[in-house]
């Protein structure tokens, strides 16, 4: 097997930002022949041009053990990131930490165990789009029996909730005309505002310390024309980012929404329900175990997770789900780092916690 720095040397030189797509295909046959070379099963779909795989240690589509990383990455503010930098233990440069450092790992441990056990994993393409390429290679049949476990969070401990998400848009309409002239008018923008901050005031307080429960942000807000600065709108839109924590709340966060602001809400078609795992299932505590020892001086535990990752599509299959991560930060950043030695922890671990479990 070539070693770590050589892959991720690999892999980053694809440039795989999420929206170039011939770069991100381009890393996925990289990998490919990263996992043929290791005697592994490949198989890659398409999805409208954008290329997802799965890769494991036995034939077919189902495997005991399920393992999901993401080859696309987010956008640099220079080319230079894509050139790895190795000073000591640490690797730097787009992508080392979120996340195909984590798709080398998950890699390493399928190596590892060929022959020995039924471990497979979905590696895709769009994930910091949404990952909906993950939800096709689950609708197209690719799936755990076991447990599955994504590779894209906490580095030391395992989460076992996330918050789902709902994409409310909401549109004010009124009657448009001169600005010198407000009486005649109704204001599309003062509609959406009162609107909204009617609906603003039925959401708790979110602080640093109290972050477990359903919140709300503005994120989008459109509303008159810069050109016409003196004619009042007769049309003003606003985009709200919703994370929740109990799918039993999704109809009545909508519902409320239509109610207080008074105005037309709709949804997108691409919301995701959250994901929760007990924490006291077998298996997320034998692998909690794995971790205690490969990490004698860290606390691991469980933890809840306010953003997304590929998990939300994972939900469907049934199986218990966690959210792990490798030695790394400053994902997104102009440091992002990963650790190597971390990487082949990491993939001691989860091959150990496969073979006992």
């Amino acid at each position: 097997m070539k070693s770590t720095v050589e892959m991720l040397t690999g892999l980053m030189s694809c440039h795989a930002m999420t929206s170039n797509v011939e770069g991100v295909n381009k890393a996925m046959e990289v990998m490919k022949g990263y996992a043929e070379a290791e005697g592994l099963y490949t198989t890659v779909e398409d999805f409208n041009g954008r290329h997802a795989m799965f890769v494991a240690t036995v034939p077919g589509k189902e495997v005991d053990f399920l393992l999901n990383t993401h080859l696309d990455v987010v956008v640099v503010p220079s080319d230079d990131m894509f050139i790895p930098k190795v000073e000591g233990d640490v690797i730097k440069g787009r992508g080392v930490s979120d996340d195909q450092g984590p798709a080398v790992c998950a890699l390493k441990v399928m190596a590892a165990l060929k022959g020995r056990a039924s471990v497979g994993t979905i590696f895709t393409a769009d994930e910091e789009h949404g990952g909906r390429t993950t939800g096709g290679m689950v609708d197209r049949g690719y799936k755990g029996r076991k447990i599955g476990l994504i590779i894209d969070g906490p580095a030391y401990g395992v989460a076992v909730a996330q918050k789902g998400i709902i994409t409310l848009h909401l549109r004010a309409h009124g009657v448009s005309g001169h600005s010198s002239r407000p009486w005649n008018c109704q204001n599309a923008i003062d509609r959406l505002i009162d609107g909204y901050l009617k609906f603003r005031a039925e959401w708790p307080v979110v602080t640093e310390t109290d972050q477990w429960h359903n919140t709300m942000a503005a994120t989008v807000i459109n509303g008159g024309n810069p050109e016409s600065t003196n004619q009042i709108p007769n049309v003003a839109e606003m985009t709200l980012n919703i994370r929740y924590t109990s799918e039993e709340d999704y109809e009545k966060i909508i519902a409320k929404a239509k109610e207080v602001t008074g105005l037309d809400v709709e949804t997108t078609p691409h919301h995701c329900q959250p994901m929760y795992t007990d924490e006291n299932n077998p298996l997320i505590q034998k692998l909690m175990d794995e971790m205690r020892v490969a990490f004698p001086d860290h606390k691991i535990g469980t933890s809840r997770m306010n953003g997304a990752t590929d998990a939300r599509h994972l939900v469907k299959l049934g199986i218990p789900l966690g959210i792990i991560g490798l030695p790394g930060g400053d994902a997104h950043g102009p440091n992002e780092w990963q650790s190597l030695s971390g990487i082949e922890k990491y993939a001691e671990l989860l091959t150990n916690f496969i073979v006992k479990a």
